[in-house]
């Protein structure tokens, strides 16, 4: 898929969704022609083109090799800072 192509299916994809700077964007690889790292950068470059500099792109081959975790194992990981009164 050209550049072209890949800024106009950002475009489609942010107004569909209706993303907003610094949301998280979950892409699967060999989906709408998006198949390799070359491609997923063109991605990830037309997203911040866009005016969304913020958000995060993460490029997955199936859905399946995500975890989730909770904020309290996010804590134990030490990803977050609570906030203590």
């Amino acid at each position: 898929m050209d550049k072209l192509k890949i800024r106009t299916l950002v475009r489609k994809t942010i107004r569909a969704l209706n993303v907003k700077d610094g949301d998280v964007i979950l892409l699967k690889i060999n989906t709408e022609g998006i198949n390799d790292k070359k491609q997923v950068n063109a991605f990830a470059n037309a997203i911040r083109a866009g005016g969304r500099p913020n958000c995060v792109l993460i490029a997955l081959d199936n859905f399946d090799d995500l975890d989730v975790l909770n904020e309290e194992d996010m804590e134990k990981h030490g990803w977050i800072k609570k906030v203590k009164e």
